[in-house]
């Protein structure tokens, strides 16, 4: 939460300097540290979902991004993405080691002590953090939050009480997260049925499939930013610099340019947020399909596209060979049918 980062500072420090440091290690201000640690607890993020989900929400909360979200540029975005990178890791192995996440809970599930630390007062010091601390906290978040409803009934009245009253009538039902009616999808796209408003008079359990519906959102705004990341670490080059052309011009004189390793690291991020898109949309299909169909769901037939594979259409032209080189088997031809299929089954890429 620095509000002197612009395009050549970060958190009072050099870009210029930070670029030619061989660590990622970097001292974040307090605040930071806190915004860090509460969105992983907030969000309930493993591992895996550190890199992607609501990060957007995450570098605006810490401005590492312009008021407007935007980017401060690529050479910012070098040094300052595997740098959060790294210490959102470091914090979440301060959660597991606390036994308050999945992995070391007794119940294989978060801890709900953990709530705690989102407390405003919270000081933000991860040293301090323990179970005792995370359950004094909740405490009192609880008796000051109990207060202030008190607070909010006595200046109320009794009227808002009543089923009948205006404000409850005039409440509108939430639209989807995902899809409204500017925006159409293709009949085999399955995500098409996320805008059906079916959850009435078929008994959807809104909250499970809205859940998936939001992070389908999140990881696709995700994705775009990738591709951003990655277009300006291709172009945003010096003009005496060579620029990277495409590999299929191979007719071309100019001069091709290797990937550095920056662009391969982005490359294969990219791909992580693509496959974790794919496994969404299969689990969001699968969520509709048993709420409508219940116990017979799994006797319907699959769409009759694969499902989710309409986001490998999102990766460059020339990602095949990049794609072949994470996968370490050569299929003899890159098969983006294939490979939707063995990301939706599980399977090693």
């Amino acid at each position: 939460m620095c509000p002197t980062n612009d395009e050549e500072h970060i958190c009072d420090q050099s870009v210029t300097y930070l670029a030619k440091a061989e660590t990622t290690n970097f001292s974040f201000g307090a605040s930071c540290k806190k915004a860090m640690m509460r969105h992983i607890i907030a969000n309930r993020l493993t591992m895996s979902e550190l890199k992607w989900k609501k990060q957007d929400e995450l570098m605006l909360e810490m401005r590492y991004v312009r008021p407007d979200g935007s980017s401060w540029g690529a050479a910012f975005d070098r040094v300052a993405l595997p740098r959060i990178k790294a210490a959102l890791q470091g914090r979440r192995r301060i959660l597991v080691n606390l036994g308050a996440t999945p992995e070391k809970s007794p119940t294989g599930e978060w801890a709900p002590w953990v709530d705690g630390f989102l407390h405003p007062d919270w000081s933000g010091v991860a040293a301090n953090m323990s179970r005792e601390v995370g359950e004094s906290l909740l405490e009192d978040w609880k008796k000051k939050k109990k207060k202030k409803q008190e607070k909010k009934n006595k200046k109320q009245g009794t009227d808002d009480n009543d089923n009948c009253h205006p404000n409850k009538l005039a409440a509108s039902r939430p639209s989807s997260a995902i899809i409204d009616s500017s925006f159409v999808l293709g009949p085999d796209d399955s995500v098409s049925m996320v805008g059906v408003n079916q959850r009435g008079s078929r008994g959807i359990h809104a909250r499970r499939v809205e859940e998936i519906e939001q992070d389908l959102f999140d990881g696709a705004r995700q994705l775009f930013q990738a591709t951003l990341r990655l277009d300006r670490l291709r172009y945003d080059t010096p003009p005496s610099l060579p620029r990277p052309i495409d590999a299929h011009n191979g007719d071309t004189d100019e001069q091709e340019v290797e990937d550095t390793e920056e662009i391969k690291f982005e490359r294969a991020e990219r791909w992580h947020v693509v496959r974790h898109l794919i496994c969404l949309e299969r689990e969001l299909d699968d969520a509709w399909r048993r709420q409508l169909f219940g116990k017979d769901h799994e006797d319907m037939e699959m769409p009759s596209g694969i499902v989710g594979m309409l986001w490998l259409n999102f990766l460059g032209a020339d990602e095949d060979r990049f794609l072949l080189s994470l996968i370490r088997e050569d299929f003899g031809g890159f098969d983006v049918e294939s490979v939707a299929a063995r990301v939706c089954t599980g399977q090693e890429l």
